[in-house]
């Protein structure tokens, strides 16, 4: 409860896209009702930071299905990718699409989610000033 009529918090929540604070508006699925219920997390480390093989697998990344999240990293790994899978066969499927015959990849690591201790999407506000 905001304690708000509903046309204010509509007018709130307008500001904030209006300001930039919220970029987004999504509901979230659950994987495993949706048949992808195999999670993982993949590090990828690359031959160099390229724009052209940047691009390529940037594009690649932004178009395959079973990845929900991919960021550049800095550290050890070039890459992270969080994904949802059918099966091991789809995650199989995927590394040969994305990984096997690209000159530019290294070497791969994957981590498959067991459990989950914690996954939020909120951003909570920095405390204090």
């Amino acid at each position: 409860m905001t304690g708000s009529t509903p046309s204010t918090c509509l007018r709130r929540v307008q500001n904030l896209k209006n300001s930039g604070v919220l970029s987004k508006c999504v509901y979230l699925a659950d994987p495993k009702k949706v048949g992808r219920g195999l999670k993982a997390i993949i590090t990828v480390v690359t031959t160099g930071h390229g724009s052209q093989m940047g691009q390529a697998l940037k594009t690649k990344l932004r178009k395959e299905p079973a990845v929900s999240e991919a960021y550049g990293v800095a550290g050890e790994m070039d890459i992270a990718v969080i994904c949802n899978f059918e099966n091991m066969e789809d995650y199989q499927q995927m590394c040969e699409r994305l990984f096997y015959d690209d000159p530019h990849i290294v070497r791969y690591s994957t981590l498959f989610v067991v459990e989950t201790y914690k996954q939020e999407t909120a951003i909570s506000p920095k405390q204090g000033g």
